[in-house]
């Protein structure tokens, strides 16, 4: 063989084994890059897969539902108890016990409550007052009283409410940490507080029962049951209480009484009302004008009343008045509201009284109501106001 293609050949065999070396390099370190990425790629589906929120079985994965038909049925099994008097009803726990001090108190808690005593329920107590919506005092004396307290409000049988938490001063309540939480709110006439006072601390438990106390407070029809009272003659109807007495009157112009009367007292004591339906007939000046010079109890009436000729022991300090303004059966009327302190006629005890007058054509119906001021005058007032928005006109 020719010596000078031996060194030739070598250079092109070697030229071969280094391009064969380079390419089982490139093709080893494509491999090992595809390894790598696909491995880097399994790493971040299963971190992902671990963060996620997988869904292995749909029906066992209603816990949501099931936590809100379990809040929803909290008060499955409680007792119920209706307040007829003050119109309200309560739900509480089955094993509960339900103290009514007197109607005006009720208390519903794990042990029955000692009425008048000072002691604490350690469960939920509703009160109800005869009031105004106005109970900014009531809330300013509890909060005299705190440590600490938090205002808001809070919607309880359709109605918006104030409530009031936090902390009594240690001399204040049954114990030394003692802690309140009530909700104010005014219907019918009256002013419920719904709400508890504890000593120590207070589990969540406690806590979402008195939630539910709330949600399931509800406000009953006040005059469910009540009788009707229709006057054909003079074209007018009104609902009263079925225990009260109706008198329609005698003579050729009768007035309608309508009494409750507990009392055996000659002239009516605590607890009684007399509320008489009378007609003045053949007005022709404005309602606004007949009572301002004939009904509306001046400085110089209340005078003309204490120096009368059968005057009591009543001076005009004693006689507190107030007008305003009202409907009745759907017309504008004049509302008169008058508490003597003292007995303003030389017979009888002093009385709380309150007039509806309202103008219909020539007509001015006066619906009047009396009371022997007392604890319960207040309250047989305001089943008066409730008997008045049942009035309407039937001609």
């Amino acid at each position: 063989m020719n010596k000078k293609i031996i060194p030739i050949l070598a250079i092109i065999f070697a030229v071969l084994a280094a391009v064969v070396v380079i390419y089982f390099g490139f093709v080893q370190g494509v491999l090992n890059q595809n390894e790598n990425t696909n491995t880097n790629t399994n790493a971040v589906a299963v971190n992902q897969n671990a963060n996620a929120v997988v869904d292995v079985n749909p029906t066992a994965n209603n816990n949501s539902t099931a936590n809100t038909n379990s809040t929803t049925n909290r008060t499955t099994g409680w007792k119920t108890y209706t307040n007829a008097k003050y119109y309200y009803s309560i739900k509480y726990p089955a094993a509960w016990h339900v103290t009514n001090c007197s109607d005006i108190f009720v208390s519903a808690g794990p042990t029955p409550v000692i009425c008048n005593s000072d002691g604490g329920s350690q469960g939920f107590d509703v009160s109800a007052a005869a009031g105004s919506s106005n109970f900014t005092s009531e809330i300013n004396n509890l909060k005299a009283n705190m440590v600490s307290s938090q205002q808001t409000k809070r919607t309880v049988a359709g109605i918006s409410a104030d409530r009031l938490t936090g902390q009594v001063k240690p001399d204040i309540g049954p114990g030394s940490n003692n802690y309140t939480d009530t909700v104010y709110l005014s219907a019918n006439g009256y002013v419920y507080s719904i709400g508890y006072a504890v000593d120590g601390l207070i589990d969540q438990s406690f806590r979402d029962d008195f939630e539910a106390f709330l949600d399931n407070f509800t406000l009953t029809n006040p005059t469910a049951g009540w009788k009707t009272y229709t006057n054909t003659d003079n074209g007018y109807s009104i609902q009263y209480p079925s225990d009260w007495v109706l008198d329609r009157g005698h003579g050729s112009n009768p007035v309608p009484y309508i009494r409750h009367t507990v009392s055996n007292e000659v002239y009516g004591g605590d607890g009684d009302i007399s509320i008489s339906l009378r007609i003045e007939k053949n007005i022709t000046e404005s309602l606004a004008s007949w009572f301002s010079t004939n009904k509306e109890l001046t400085p110089q009436m209340k005078q003309t009343i204490v120096n009368g000729p059968c005057a009591g022991t009543a001076d005009v300090n004693d006689i507190v008045s107030s007008v305003s303004d009202s409907q009745v059966g759907g017309l504008d009327a004049k509302v008169q509201y008058e508490k003597d302190l003292q007995p303003t006629y030389c017979e009888g005890p002093a009385n709380t009284s309150k007039s509806y007058y309202v103008k219909k054509g020539t007509s001015i119906y006066w619906l009047l109501a009396v009371s022997p001021t007392g604890q319960k005058s207040e309250g047989l007032i305001k089943v008066f106001d409730t008997m008045v928005s049942t009035f309407t006109f039937t001609k």
